[in-house]
């Protein structure tokens, strides 16, 4: 799966590409670096659950960005909820594998509000042109008022159902219930804000887009005998 997962990432590069610079040879561009990434064929061949977070990752933005380069209300209330309710669902799947996809979810809002902002704007300036476009009417209590409380929806109320949901497996196993879903999630911060242990390989996280040190995949201890 970790594989098919990898595989999956390239034509979605390839689609991201195209829908933000709008040519398909920038779309080229993003597969081709993603399929010549080293990390990326190194990361989606071993037993972790990096890469599906990061499908998720990528596919949030996707829609997202689906949303912020299209016009609400010229594409129509309902149809537009579509990109954020598919942003949403992916964040939800994304925090269920692992945390580290709720880093992201800033910037889905920044992308959001400035997409707002942006149509707010649209608004004021056609409210001074002497023939009102009919969509003006609706602006603020549909497309911005209503959207936002959808948006309470898609990206709080659903990533948690789905976060949840995530842990049906544990609840299904004689013993378990719900009060222990809390403590693990105590538990896992915890551990993570208090971690302290050091190893002769680690990074600090602002070297990581510079890939100042490679990742330490293999160590190769405690192997046996002509392995």
């Amino acid at each position: 799966m970790k594989t098919l997962v990898g595989a999956a990432m390239i034509p979605l590069m390839y689609r991201f590409g195209k829908k933000l610079f709008q040519k398909s040879f920038y779309g080229f561009c993003a597969a081709f670096l993603m399929a010549v990434d080293l990390m990326h064929f190194a990361q989606t061949r071993i037993a972790t659950i990096d890469s599906y977070t990061t499908l998720f990752v990528i596919l949030m933005y996707y829609f997202m960005a689906d949303y912020c380069l299209q016009k609400s209300y010229r594409k129509g209330f309902a149809r537009s909820l579509k990109p954020l309710f598919l942003s949403g669902l992916f964040l939800g799947l994304g925090a269920a594998t692992k945390w580290s996809a709720l880093y992201g979810a800033p910037g889905l809002a920044v992308l959001f509000f400035t997409a707002k902002y942006g149509e707010y704007k649209d608004y004021k300036k056609a409210m001074k042109a002497p023939d009102l476009p009919a969509w003006t009417k609706k602006f603020m209590p549909v497309y911005l008022r209503n959207t936002m409380l959808w948006c309470v929806l898609f990206f709080i109320l659903l990533p948690v159902g789905i976060y949840l949901l995530s842990y049906i497996p544990y609840l299904m196993v004689p013993g378990m219930k719900f009060a222990d879903i809390l403590e693990y999630q105590k538990s896992m911060f915890h551990y993570h804000s208090t971690l302290k242990s050091e190893h002769a390989f680690q990074s600090e996280w602002w070297s990581w887009p510079l890939m100042v040190r490679p990742i330490w995949y293999y160590q190769g201890k405690d192997l046996p005998a002509g392995m």
